[in-house]
């Protein structure tokens, strides 16, 4: 993603900036207070920024497949192994209020969100 995700290259902790892109997110959602107006996260009440959210999401669930370091005998830390399984479980805490705030539609039928994410 080059410059796509911030205006400096991490190659060594993007993982680490997604996953706790994921972990604000998570917090801004879950807000009483939260608009999708608010410019900090995507609008998943639009396509883009619903794709945007579901395209991090998967990010998050294949977090540990996607990492070489799985396949390595050194492995992965069990701090980075912490954050891996919090940006799964902020992710997964954030389906149910996407499948009760916001209307899919896949043709001309209503869907709902859980069936277009699974």
């Amino acid at each position: 993603m080059e410059q796509g995700v911030t205006n400096v290259i991490h190659d060594n902790v993007l993982q680490s900036v997604l996953r706790r892109m994921m972990g604000m997110w998570h917090m801004r959602y879950n807000e009483s207070s939260y608009s999708f107006d608010d410019h900090h996260t995507p609008d998943i009440s639009t396509p883009e920024g619903f794709l945007d959210f579901i395209a991090l999401g998967i990010v998050m669930e294949l977090g540990r497949v996607l990492d070489r370091r799985t396949y390595s005998d050194k492995g992965i830390s069990k701090k980075e192994s912490a954050e891996i399984l919090a940006g799964r479980r902020w992710f997964r805490t954030v389906l149910p209020m996407l499948a009760r705030r916001i209307v899919i539609y896949v043709g001309n039928r209503v869907t709902n969100a859980f069936s277009v994410i699974k």
